[in-house]
């Protein structure tokens, strides 16, 4: 910055940018590079993959958002178990915990499963007031 500045100072004009670019095209040099770049654009088209109706397609690995409700006695055993785990050197998140949970639910039988989820209460869905 200073170069131009003094530059300027020793009343040198700054580069005309303008000027430089105008003799570029005239000589043509510009044009086919720009051709062969738009050529390369309109090949490379592909028309979008249109989604199905409702939810958006979810690849592979690809986190869904959910939401849940949970009573504050259950938000106390999350926060609880996120510690239990720090004493270890292991801070996972709610989410993390509750994958997990869904990982240990998963390998359990029909009849276990069912004697858990009778420990569940039940709340009215839709929004708590």
């Amino acid at each position: 910055m200073n170069k131009l500045k003094n530059k300027m100072l020793a009343g040198a004009a700054a580069p005309d940018k303008f000027a430089a670019a105008e003799a570029a095209m005239a000589a043509g040099g510009l044009v086919q590079a720009v051709a062969t770049v738009a050529e390369s654009a309109e090949s490379a088209r592909v028309a979008p993959a249109k989604a199905p109706e409702g939810k958006r397609p979810t690849r592979s690995g690809q986190a869904v958002r959910e939401s849940l409700t949970l009573l504050p006695d259950e938000s106390a055993i999350i926060d609880s178990l996120r510690l239990r785990l720090a004493t270890v050197g292991i801070i996972p998140n709610r989410s993390e915990l509750i994958r997990a949970g869904l990982l240990a639910m998963r390998d359990l039988d029909a009849e276990t499963l069912a004697q858990l989820l009778e420990k569940v209460p039940k709340l009215k869905p839709g929004r708590p007031v």
